[in-house]
Formats: C-alpha cells, sequence, structure tokens
C-alpha cells in the first residue's frame, strides 16, 4: 500500500471504480466476466453504475450511493427486533456493528462488503423473525442478491432450508432455488468459483478462518450472553460447553495460526496480536487461548436459544453459523472483516429471539454500551490515527 492509502482505497481504486466506469462505458450491455475485476460477483458495481447515470458519476456520488445502501442495513436490524421491544435495546444492540470500523469504512469507500451484509440480513431476518414467517419466499431473492454482490454469502442459504423443512409441504420451496442458482452462473461463466485470474490468489482452503473465527465469538460473544442474563460462569458446570472448547481446542491445533502475509493470515486485530505473542510449532497461544472459549460461547448460545426460542429456530440460527463458518474456510485469504459483521449481525438476532419470548429477563444494555465503547474507539483508531501519527 501507498502512504496513506488502506485496503479500503485501494480496493475502491483499483477494483471497484474501474468496473463501474467500464459498466457505465457498456451501459445497458453487461458483461459478467469483463466486468468482474475484483474476486466477487459484479452485481453491485452494475447497481451502482446504474443509478450514477443519474449522477455526475463522481467518487464522491458514489460514496454517497453507497453510504445510503450501507445506512438500510442498522434500518432493517432495528425493524428485526419485536415492536414492543425498547428503543434504547435496540439501538444499543446494532450500534456495536454500526459503530464498528469494519463497517464504517465499508461504508465510507466503493466497497461491497455492507451491500452483501444488507442482502444476507434481510434474508436472515425473514427466517429468524417468527412475525416475518408469512413472507419467508422473500428470504431466497434477498440471498440471491447477496449472492449477486459476493458468492461467498451462498451461506444464507442454510438456515433458509432448516426453515422451510419445519415449514412443511406448505412452504415456499421455490426460493431455495434462487442463490444456488446464481452461484452456478457464475461458476459457468467464469469456469470456477472466482474470475480466472483470482484462483491462485483466493481458491484454497484457508482452514485457520475456523480458529479466527471461534477468536471473534469468543471476544464479542460473552457481551450479548451478559446482556441477556446469562452468567458466564455456568460454562464451567456445563458439558455442552466444554464439548464445544474441545472444538475449538482441536481447531487451533490442527492448522498453522501464525501471521503469514502470503498465506492470506493478515488483516486483524487478532494477527497483529499473533504476530508479536510466542507462537508455538507455529501455532499462536492467541488461538490456543481464545478458539476453545469461542467453542464454549458457541455451546451456551445454542443451547439458550433451544431452551427459550425452540428447535426450528435454534437450528436455523445454528445452520446459520455453521454454514458462515464453513464459507471461510473455503477463502484463503483470512480476514477480520470477513467474519466481525456477520457475527455481530447474527448475535444481534440471538439476543432478539432469547429476549422475546415469555419470563425472558429484561436485557442488560451496559455489556452492549461496553462493547459499543470498544467498536467505536478502534473505529476512530484504525480511521483516523495515522492522521495524529499514533500509527
Amino acid at each position: 500500500l501507498l502512504p496513506g492509502e488502506t485496503p479500503y482505497t485501494f480496493d475502491e481504486t483499483n477494483f471497484y471504480l474501474p468496473a463501474i466506469r467500464d459498466i457505465q462505458a457498456t451501459w445497458p450491455r453487461f458483461d459478467v466476466s469483463r466486468n468482474s475485476l475484483s474476486a466477487t460477483a459484479p452485481g453491485y458495481q452494475y447497481v451502482l453504475a446504474t443509478l450514477g447515470l443519474a449522477t455526475d458519476s463522481s467518487l464522491l456520488a458514489f460514496r454517497l450511493i453507497n453510504l445510503g445502501i450501507s445506512l438500510l442495513l442498522p434500518i432493517v436490524l432495528w425493524f428485526s427486533w419485536s415492536p414492543a421491544t425498547p428503543g434504547a435495546v435496540r439501538f444499543w444492540s446494532i450500534l456495536p456493528l454500526a459503530g464498528g470500523c469494519f463497517f464504517v469504512r465499508s461504508a465510507c469507500n466503493v466497497m461491497t462488503d455492507n451491500a452483501a451484509l444488507l442482502g444476507a440480513t434481510v434474508a436472515l431476518a425473514l427466517v429468524l423473525v417468527p412475525r416475518f414467517e408469512a413472507a419467508i419466499g422473500g428470504s431466497g431473492l434477498a440471498a440471491a442478491a447477496s449472492v449477486a454482490i459476493r458468492q461467498i454469502s451462498v451461506w444464507v442459504e442454510a438456515p433458509l432450508l432448516v426453515r422451510l423443512w419445519f415449514i412443511g409441504r406448505r412452504a415456499p420451496w421455490w426460493t431455495a432455488v434462487l442463490a444456488p442458482a446464481v452461484v452456478l452462473a457464475l461458476i459457468v461463466t467464469w469456469g470456477g468459483l472466482v474470475p480466472p485470474a483470482w484462483r491462485t490468489h483466493t481458491i484454497g482452503l484457508g482452514y485457520s478462518a475456523a480458529p479466527y473465527q471461534f477468536a471473534v465469538l469468543a471476544v464479542l460473544g460473552g457481551f450479548f450472553l451478559h446482556a441477556a442474563g446469562i452468567d458466564w460462569r455456568g460454562a464451567l458446570r456445563d458439558h455442552l460447553a466444554w464439548s464445544g472448547a474441545a472444538i475449538g481446542l482441536v481447531s487451533a491445533l490442527y492448522c498453522a495460526t501464525s501471521t503469514v502475509y502470503d498465506a492470506g493470515r493478515w488483516g486483524g486485530y487478532f494477527w497483529s496480536a499473533a504476530e508479536r505473542l510466542p507462537v508455538i510449532a507455529d501455532r499462536s497461544v492467541v488461538f490456543l487461548l481464545l478458539a476453545p472459549i469461542g467453542g464454549a460461547m458457541l455451546a451456551r448460545l445454542g443451547h439458550r436459544l433451544w431452551v427459550q426460542a425452540g428447535p426450528a429456530l435454534t437450528l436455523a440460527w445454528l445452520a446459520a453459523f455453521g454454514a458462515f463458518f464453513a464459507s471461510g474456510i473455503l477463502n484463503r485469504q483470512v480476514h477480520q472483516r470477513y467474519y466481525e459483521p456477520v457475527m455481530l449481525v447474527l448475535l444481534m438476532f440471538w439476543l432478539a429471539l432469547v429476549s422475546d419470548r415469555p419470563g425472558a429477563a429484561p436485557v442488560n444494555i451496559r455489556p452492549l454500551l461496553l462493547l459499543t465503547a470498544g467498536q467505536v474507539g478502534i473505529t476512530l483508531l484504525t480511521a483516523y490515527g495515522r492522521t495524529f501519527g499514533y500509527f
């Protein structure tokens, strides 16, 4: 990267803006092969190029359009809560995502991250929020839109299939074929999951994504557990939690977790920590410690959701988490910005599901306040730290 440049401005300048300009030059004729300058599907570039025809097509115009689309995400999350939920609970459950540096940076630059996450979040809302069940057919449409922006979003198909299974014969099964159809069309067009130019860079199994995702969950999940009134110390007597911890530990022992740029193991707080802390046989102590905690956390989250919301919603939520974890392994680039925003969305849905039940404890917003303070602090430091010479 050049001085003053970030991965976001680099991708914006070298991949997304040139693709948008190229699409506008031949609009309305689209060419998926020619317009895919990045490793992702060009669906969002088509949207921006079309909307840009009504503006001066400047960088500022595209950034403002992207910002407006990004702001739809917290609005969707707001209305995913029960109407009876206090506004303070909704606000502070969403702000850890909306104030996080990965969301903010993707909103302020021409990037595909937030648009793809918006589609995935709409798909999840229609699957996980019981009062939206009548509109579950729209979940497949939202999933297909997300896949057309970032094909890795096909993980949203898993919770949809689980919910359709529980609904039974009256379920709109046609919606389940839309996202896979988009993926199949991309494979036929490109001859693979990504354009040919990107296969050596992105294709491959990034096993270290599993311990990294467990580490992210270990840090974030505790705030939501406490917000739901669950005492973390109870995990010490929970066999499921110990089983989850064992799975997390195995994931951290199975693969190398040292920071290596060429192997795709870079881009995130935990990689920075792993670079500075001890490494044993190519296994960082960062993940040897955090991955078991994350595994135990997932078990605790799933168990409480089962008790509070029942098997149908629990299995759909766990399917979303499992499929999302698996999708991370399919990309050899293991970057935190691929995981943290989605995980915060999944945790917010979890909190909404366990608290929207008769007899459920009121949501304690203090842990969410603390998490928000940390997220906003990191955002300010990473976004503006270079300006003031901090790093």
